[in-house]
């Protein structure tokens, strides 16, 4: 059962043969799937990542930003940078990541401005300076690649959950087939690809009356 946000945006119902199929280019106001029950978004059905650093120790990675104060000092580190990559770009599988958990020398710390989980592999890829372990999007806003430079510091961040499962996913798997233990799971399942009928969609499915049993 899918519980992470749908990214088709719509439906569209063909009035003469009555078909209903998903658009990507209609109004968002009408979403597709909209009888699908949202849950935690660390369960391990809306997002696998947030779940296993939830259930396994890790590190906080901090990023933090550098700015060159000096025009020269900002022309002569650029400098230098740049030869580096030059001399590395005769084989790009050698090419190394560089990063720092200090400011290099005429730069000042501006602030510290995000903290990612990452788990002990991905610290280990930038340990080795093979990756930096996060995309580009989780730069600040106004990030400027002539004047500035990113710090990396790193902290333990220990297990906060021991199991991957919620009690729903756990009660579907152990009592399988059981309706009035699991009657909202089942409800949700069949919800999960179904849309109301207010958005063209055949309507959401409902199994309150097995709450009553």
């Amino acid at each position: 059962m899918d519980e992470y946000a749908e990214s088709t945006v719509g439906v569209v119902k063909d009035i003469d043969f009555g078909e209903i199929h998903h658009e990507h280019n209609v109004a968002i106001e009408n979403p597709a799937y909209d009888c699908r029950k949202m849950y935690e978004e660390h369960s391990i059905m809306a997002n696998e990542t947030k779940a296993w650093n939830r259930v396994m120790d890790g590190w906080w990675l901090r990023l933090g930003v550098c700015r060159c104060n000096d025009k020269e000092v900002c022309i002569s580190y650029s400098s230098e940078k740049y030869k580096r990559l030059v001399s590395q770009s005769s084989g790009f599988e050698n090419l190394k990541v560089e990063y720092s958990s200090q400011c290099p020398k005429g730069f000042s710390e501006l602030q510290s401005y995000k903290e990612l989980p990452v788990s002990q592999a991905v610290k280990k890829t930038i340990d080795d300076r093979e990756s930096l372990g996060f995309a580009n999007s989780d730069l600040p806003p106004g990030f400027d690649f002539e004047k500035d430079e990113l710090t990396f510091r790193f902290s333990p961040r220990p297990a906060s959950h021991n199991n991957l499962l919620e009690p729903r996913h756990f009660n579907a798997i152990v009592y399988p087939g059981c309706v009035e233990k699991n009657h909202e799971y089942y409800q949700n399942s069949q919800n999960a690809y179904r849309t109301s009928m207010d958005h063209g969609g055949l309507g959401c499915a409902d199994m309150s009356w097995a709450a009553a049993k």
